[in-house]
């Protein structure tokens, strides 16, 4: 998705109004130039065709992603509590794809990429907190033997129960 530059006139619109125009261009099937006398209504500018279908084609995706996104989550709700998390699934899945059936194979592979992006993620997450808990671990295991190792200085050598302790904390190692 583009982003819309800061001092353009989509940057002044408000959500519902971006909403609406979108709305009555996509679903309502409205002209270009309908659209874009509309976008100037909203602006302290006059919109072109060429800006608002620039604009359109831009956001476009991230707007019908977005409804999909929320008609999945309102289909998530209604479903029963005791869905199990397959079926669960397969209902968000399946608004998913309802709300987003128009989308070009284009489109289609974008948020296939961007759902890939996102397991990574989580993925990268978890193996952080796995390498997270073994530092800890080794922190923990060189604490004791820095402990054994203290206990043999303060007692002057080596009896046989701190040779055992050394032992034991070698082993945790």
């Amino acid at each position: 998705m583009k982003r819309v530059k800061a001092d353009s006139w989509a940057a002044r619109l408000t959500l519902d109004q971006r909403d609406e125009l979108m709305r009555d261009y996509h679903i309502s099937a409205i002209s270009v130039e309908e659209a874009a006398e509309k976008a100037s209504n909203y602006s302290d500018r006059t919109v072109s065709k060429g800006a608002f279908s620039n604009w359109y084609h831009t956001q476009r995706m991230a707007w019908m992603a977005e409804q999909a996104r929320i008609k999945t989550e309102l289909a998530a709700k209604e479903a029963p509590d005791d869905l199990d998390e397959c079926k669960s699934l397969a209902i968000r899945q399946a608004a998913f794809a309802a709300a987003a059936e128009d989308l070009s194979a284009k489109d289609i592979a974008m948020l296939e990429r961007n759902d890939i992006a996102r397991r990574k993620l989580e993925l990268e997450k978890r193996r952080l907190a796995l390498d997270e808990a073994k530092f800890a671990s080794a922190e923990r295991k060189a604490k004791q033997l820095e402990e054994a190792a203290e206990e043999i200085k303060a007692t002057g050598g080596l009896s046989p129960e701190t040779l055992e302790k050394i032992e034991q904390a070698a082993n945790l190692l």
